[in-house]
């Protein structure tokens, strides 16, 4: 059997990237012939070796996107061509699996089993203000449905539609009117933590500015609880932020927001150092979707980082919505918060947690995240295909 993966720009290298490369993967070991298409030229050997997956024997092609001088055309017009460029070059391969992973695509399914891998659903239907930009979105949305779609609402095409998270398939079942199967993303440990650790509070995430609408790490939400536990200052508590920096002047505003304050930045720290705090520190903080405004969009959509703190046996203490909450649900309630002050109790509470108690925690936290393990994902999809093909029990 001959099974594709449309996936992203795997050169990209990020957790999406990862899904569709681990699916490449588990298929390969089903003994399927596997060809992974991505709208880039891309090294298998060199992304096999970043991400740790044996790749020998997936093949790789570059599907085609948007010509040059079309690149500044219309959104709507854009879509439509790049889409249908993808189709027909897949089509081609004739494949009995088709699995489809690139965030916002309509193509239909293209083969006899054939799934849609979604890490968050795009809005299909939208109103533009105005008469002529309404008729001008409907008549885009007919066309790129009749060519890209085969005349059929795209989700429905599909054999199953997979999402990284129950909170993600909630938004499929809204925003597209389907059920989606929970299929969480594969989440590598990054190693058991050490036995004696620092007092140091962790958060992991990307420095950007502060965009309404936007997914944001919110760190300075993070700075502004922590200014207010002086009982940990003067015990030696630490708050420390690591992530890459999309935005020097974020970084700044935050070093100066936590002036005369216990934290410590890491920008752009390598991945060693990213392990070395995981292992070294005690509590994992996250804030993503804090003071937003009710979209779904912006709060996160899974939490990779917090399955890695968990997997080095940091307490995770998150922003109670979105992946991040149903990750930490089985560990306990005091694990999620919804206030500042909220993450100030929970994080004292912590704090002064006698040491055995700890370690159960921590286990626990293991535990837990050993449940994203990449092997549990390879497992999973093949179960679901498996059943799809055969009728064996997923």
């Amino acid at each position: 059997m001959k099974a594709v993966v449309l996936a992203p720009d795997l050169n990209a290298r990020g957790g999406a990237e990862r899904v569709a490369l681990s699916i490449a993967a588990a298929l390969r070991d089903l003994d399927m012939t596997v060809v992974i298409a991505s709208p880039s030229k891309v090294r298998l050997n060199s992304l096999g070796e970043y991400f740790s997956i044996d790749l020998k024997g997936v093949e790789a092609i570059e599907v085609p996107t948007l010509p040059p001088g079309m690149r500044n055309l219309p959104n709507e017009m854009r879509e439509i061509i790049c889409e249908t460029r993808m189709r027909k070059r897949i089509s081609r391969l004739r494949s009995d699996v088709f699995v489809q992973s690139i965030y916002a695509n309509e193509i239909s399914g293209l083969a006899p089993l054939s799934y849609y891998y979604v890490h968050f659903p795009h809005t299909v239907e939208a109103n533009p203000v105005g008469t002529l930009r309404g008729a001008y979105y409907r008549l885009a949305r007919a066309y790129r449905k009749a060519s890209v779609s085969g005349g059929s609402d795209f989700a429905s095409t599909y054999r199953r539609i997979l999402a990284n998270s129950e909170f993600t398939a909630s938004q499929v079942a809204e925003k597209w009117n389907t059920h989606a199967d929970v299929l969480y993303p594969p989440s590598p440990s990054v190693g058991q933590g050490r036995t004696s650790r620092s007092l140091r509070i962790l958060s992991v995430g990307r420095f950007q500015e502060y965009m309404p609408g936007v997914p944001h790490k919110r760190q300075d939400a993070l700075i502004q609880a922590f200014r207010t536990m002086t009982s940990l200052h003067r015990h030696g508590w630490e708050l420390h932020l690591a992530g890459s920096v999309g935005s020097q002047y974020e970084i700044e505003r935050l070093r100066s927001l936590s002036e005369g304050l216990p934290v410590y930045f890491h920008a752009d720290a390598h991945r060693d150092l990213l392990v070395d705090l995981y292992k070294s520190s005690a509590i994992y903080w996250h804030a993503q979707g804090y003071g937003g405004s009710a979209d779904p969009f912006t709060q996160e959509h899974f939490g990779i980082s917090v399955v890695e703190a968990m997997s080095a046996g940091l307490i995770p203490l998150v922003y109670d919505d979105g992946g991040p909450s149903e990750i930490v649900r089985p560990i306990g309630p005091f694990c999620r918060w919804n206030t500042l002050e909220g993450l100030r109790m929970a994080t004292e509470q912590v704090a002064a947690t006698g040491a055995h108690r700890l370690e159960e925690i921590r286990a626990a936290c293991g535990r837990r995240a050993a449940e994203f393990s990449p092997e549990e994902f390879s497992t999973r999809i093949q179960q679901l295909i498996r059943h799809d093909l055969f009728g064996a029990q997923p």
